[in-house]
């Protein structure tokens, strides 16, 4: 295992390497990036869409 223990510590867990902990992203964060990055989306296709209605008068 990558972490040492004291001598007098024994892991509960002995047959296989364990998570410790995770470092992600809390959901609301990732959640709200995604709102923005599909707001962005819609108005790039809503300007797409306006130009080409422009063109056709």
């Amino acid at each position: 295992s990558a972490v040492k223990l004291p001598g007098n510590v024994t892991p509960t867990i002995t047959d296989r390497d364990f998570t410790i902990a995770t470092i992600a992203a809390p959901a609301a964060v990732v959640s709200a990036d995604n709102e923005a990055k599909a707001e962005e989306k819609a108005e790039a296709k809503g300007e797409g869409e306006e130009s080409s209605e422009e063109k056709e008068d």
